[in-house]
């Protein structure tokens, strides 16, 4: 038997306890990451305006979004996931506008707005 060639074979329950003992891992080293944080709260909250164009082309759907979150609560960041162009620069005017409770570091908040 040549010792270069040797393969481990795991079987299936140790693999899955590899796989999860690798994911709590990632999460206990990485805390600030969005997928550890609390959630913030919102203090200041101003809606979106319907577009006067989107209203004249009955324009529907929904918009996803991503924002950034400083650590004094403002909105620093706005990054469009999917949606339509139109409805989205609206959502962006009304969530640059967004307050958040003050936290000890930037965060990442998802968002869905319907129209």
């Amino acid at each position: 038997m040549d010792s270069r060639n040797r393969s481990v074979e795991l079987g299936a329950p140790t693999l899955v306890r590899l796989v999860l003992s690798l994911a709590f891992t990632v999460l206990l080293l990485f805390p600030g990451s969005s997928w550890a944080q609390e959630s913030r709260k919102l203090i200041k909250k101003v809606d979106p305006v319907y577009p006067e164009l989107a209203r004249k082309m009955n324009m529907t759907g929904s918009i996803k979004v991503e924002i950034s979150i400083t650590a004094d609560g403002g909105v620093h960041d706005f990054r469009l996931l999917g949606g339509n162009p139109v409805l989205a620069a609206a959502v962006e005017d009304a969530v640059k506008q967004w307050k958040y409770a003050s936290g000890p570091a930037e965060t990442k908040k998802g968002l869905e707005f319907k129209f």
